[in-house]
C-alpha cells in the first residue's frame, strides 16, 4: 500500500519496482562483461589481450540485446510509478482542498520513457568504454607482475591473469560503468539510477499537485517544519510560498488583496526555493513538502500549520526513516555480494587451472559469508523495528547462479 503523503518513504516505495528493473538489467550486463573478459584467458596473457581487443563490438551487441530484453519491463514500471505519483498528488489535493481535478499523467510518462532511451544510449557507450578500460587495466596488472621474471609457464600466466582479472572486476567494473559528476564524484550506475528515479518521482508528484491546485485557483502553498531540520533548510521551513504566475490564476477582484499580503510578508515563489540553490523538498531524502492552502489559511499560517499537522519535531519519523535506510543499505550489500559471488563463479567456470579454480571458489565462499552476515543484520533490525518488513526481492539478483558454486549456495 503506497503512503498517501509526500515523504521520502513514499518516493522510495513508488520507485522500488522501477529501480529493481534497472538493477536487474545492470546485473545482467555486468555478468556479461565478466564472462566476456574470461574469453581466451587460458591461452596466456598476450594472446588473451589480443583476443580481448577485438571484443568491443561483441560487448556493444550484447548490451543492446540485454537492454532490448529488459526495455518493456522498465517502460511498464515507469508508467506504473508515475501513475501512482499522480494518485498521491491528487489524493493530497483532495484531502487539503476537498476536491481535485483529474490530471492526465500521459505527458509526464511519455517524457520519462523518452528519457529512458537516453539512459540506454549512455549505458551502451559506458559499457563499451568500460570494456576497454577493464581489459587494459587487467593487462597492465598482469604484465607488471610478469615483469619480475623473464620466463613464465602458461599455467603461471593463467594464475597471474585471473588474479588481475579478479581485482579489476571486484574494484573497478561497477565504477567504470558508473556516473561521474562535474565535481569529480563517482557513483555506480545502480546508485545513480535509484537516486534519480526517487528524485524524479518526487519532482513529478509536486508538479502534478501544483497543476491540480492551479485548476482550483489555489496559488499558495505551506511548507511543513521539523525540529531536527537540516541547518540550510531551517530558514525556509514553516513558510508560505506562492506560485510564480499567481496573477494569471486568480480573479481580478483578488489581485490587490493578494499583492498586499505577498509584499508585506515578503512571500517568495515556490519555484525559487524548489530549485537551486535551496532545493527545498526536491533534493534526495528531503522531508519537506508543500501543501496547497487557501488565502485565508495563508494569512493565519501558524494556526494552519497546527490544524493541518504540518509542525512536528520529526524525531520519531526520523528514527523510522533511518531504520528503513539501514535496511536498504543491508539489502544493497547483499545484492552487491551476490553479484560478486556470481562474478567469481563465472570466472571459475571458465578457468582450466585447478589451483585457480579452487582459489576462486574459496573467494565465492567468502562472499557467501558476507551475504549471510548481512542477512542476519536484517533479521535483527526487523526484530527490533516491527514496522519494517522483509523484502527478499530487494536482496536478489535475477540471474541463475552457476552450478559450479552449488556447494556454496545451500543456505539460500
Amino acid at each position: 500500500m503506497v503512503k498517501k503523503e509526500f515523504s521520502p518513504e513514499t518516493w522510495e516505495e513508488l520507485s522500488h519496482d522501477l529501480s529493481e528493473k534497472w538493477n536487474d538489467m545492470q546485473d545482467e550486463i555486468i555478468g556479461m562483461q565478466v564472462e566476456n573478459l574470461t574469453k581466451g584467458a587460458n591461452n596466456g596473457v598476450d594472446k588473451w589481450y589480443e583476443k580481448q581487443l577485438k571484443q568491443n563490438r561483441i560487448v556493444e551487441k550484447s548490451v543492446l540485446s540485454i537492454i532490448k530484453k529488459h526495455k518493456d519491463d522498465i517502460d511498464f514500471e515507469t508508467d506504473k510509478a508515475y501513475l501512482k505519483a499522480n494518485e498521491v498528488a491528487q489524493d493530497l489535493v483532495k484531502e487539503r482542498l476537498g476536491e481535485a481535478p483529474d490530471i492526465d499523467a500521459t505527458k509526464f510518462i511519455e517524457n520519462k520513457i523518452e528519457e529512458n532511451e537516453e539512459v540506454y544510449k549512455y549505458l551502451t557507450l559506458a559499457n563499451v568504454k568500460a570494456k576497454t578500460l577493464l581489459v587494459n587495466k587487467t593487462y597492465a596488472l598482469a604484465k607488471l607482475k610478469m615483469s619480475k621474471r623473464i620466463s613464465w609457464t602458461l599455467e603461471e600466466e593463467t594464475k597471474i591473469l585471473y588474479d588481475a582479472m579478479e581485482r579489476t572486476v571486484d574494484n573497478d567494473l561497477s565504477k567504470m560503468i558508473g556516473v561521474t559528476y562535474k565535481n569529480g564524484r563517482q557513483i555506480t550506475f545502480r546508485s545513480y539510477m535509484e537516486m534519480r528515479i526517487r528524485t524524479d518521482i518526487n519532482h513529478v508528484a509536486i508538479d502534478m499537485m501544483e497543476d491540480a491546485s492551479n485548476r482550483l485557483g489555489v496559488v499558495f502553498f505551506l511548507c511543513n517544519q521539523f525540529g531536527d531540520c537540516a541547518d540550510d533548510h531551517r530558514p525556509y521551513q514553516g513558510k508560505v510560498y506562492v506560485l510564480e504566475n499567481w496573477r494569471n490564476l486568480v480573479s481580478s477582484d483578488k489581485l490587490d488583496e493578494y499583492t498586499d499580503y505577498i509584499q508585506k510578508n515578503n512571500i517568495q515563489t515556490l519555484e525559487s526555493i524548489k530549485g537551486a540553490p535551496v532545493y527545498l523538498g526536491t533534493r534526495p531524502n528531503c522531508r519537506h513538502t508543500f501543501t496547497p492552502i487557501t488565502f485565508e489559511q495563508a494569512t493565519n499560517k501558524n494556526q494552519t500549520l497546527k490544524d493541518l499537522g504540518l509542525s512536528a519535531k520529526g524525531k520519531a519519523n526520523k528514527e523510522k526513516y533511518e531504520a528503513s535506510q539501514k535496511q536498504r543499505a543491508y539489502e544493497r550489500a547483499i545484492r552487491d555480494y551476490k553479484l560478486k559471488y556470481n562474478n567469481v563463479l563465472i570466472q571459475a567456470r571458465s578457468v582450466n587451472n585447478d589451483e585457480v579454480k579452487l582459489k576462486l571458489l574459496e573467494k565465492a565462499k567468502k562472499y557467501r559469508g558476507y551475504i549471510s552476515y548481512f542477512q542476519k543484520q536484517i533479521r535483527e533490525l526487523l526484530a527490533n523495528n516491527s514496522y519494517l518488513a522483509r523484502d527478499y526481492a530487494r536482496e536478489n539478483i535475477n540471474k541463475a547462479t552457476y552450478d559450479l558454486g552449488a556447494n556454496y549456495n545451500k543456505k539460500g
